[in-house]
């Protein structure tokens, strides 16, 4: 089995002065230039080990939900490093925070002797957690947390609940009863009104806007809404 490591990073001199080191040693870079994206692979991959760039990748805001997918080693790397933010790396999953050397085989050797006190709990069922991913979203819905990227939207369990459905049945419309309905069943007590839903895809659309530049929900006359392809 190929050995790998995911590197999170958008500098690509720095990764491909890491990654050809790494190869050096069989051991294969696979990058990805968003916390997103590592996520979607850190799913359904095992590597050696996940890099983080924090100097190039706003990686804190979904750090926790990186560790809940995946039991590989997590390693942050800076070059404006502080005692806070290390606090604050290794409360939210991070197994080690430190400045980028200049030298490949420094790193090498941070990461190695991090990954030979993690051998135990790598070796452990990779937790389940549900991610749901369509382009540019992931929604961990036990999490109730929302992101387009990497930035987060903070949701109602109302246009949580919308949103989750809408990307569940990506391409389809839904009627407006249809979310209706979804909503009425699946919270108790939920003093919703059919005239509700669209003020409440409003406020969601509002919030999708402040984070993209896409409208990823349209509007289908007098029928309902549906999540497109972009």
């Amino acid at each position: 089995m190929d050995i790998k490591y995911l590197a999170i990073e958008k500098n690509l001199t720095i990764h491909n002065r890491e990654s050809v080191f790494w190869q050096s040693r069989n051991i294969t870079a696979i990058r990805v230039s968003a916390m997103y994206e590592g996520i979607q692979q850190a799913a359904k991959e095992q590597f050696l080990y996940i890099g983080i760039n924090a100097t190039s990748v706003n990686y804190m805001p979904m750090l926790k939900l990186l560790r809940e997918v995946t039991h590989a080693p997590i390693f942050v790397s800076t070059t404006s490093f502080t005692a806070q933010e290390q606090a604050e790396a290794l409360n939210n999953g991070a197994d080690l925070f430190a400045p980028i050397s200049e030298n490949p085989s420094d790193n090498y050797e941070s990461v190695m002797a991090c990954i030979n006190r993690l051998n135990e709990r790598a070796s452990q069922p990779k937790p389940d957690v549900e991610i749901i991913t369509y382009n540019d979203i992931l929604i961990a819905p036990s999490h109730h947390r929302a992101f387009i990227k990497d930035d987060e939207i903070r949701l109602s369990k109302n246009e949580m609940d919308i949103f989750l459905h809408l990307t569940a049945n990506r391409g389809k419309i839904l009627s407006h009863e249809q979310l209706y309905q979804r909503l009425t069943n699946t919270h108790e007590n939920n003093q919703l009104s059919a005239d509700n839903i669209y003020a409440t895809v409003k406020r969601l659309r509002k919030k999708i806007r402040e984070v993209s530049q896409t409208d990823f929900i349209e509007t289908v006359r007098d029928v309902g809404y549906r999540l497109v392809a972009v």
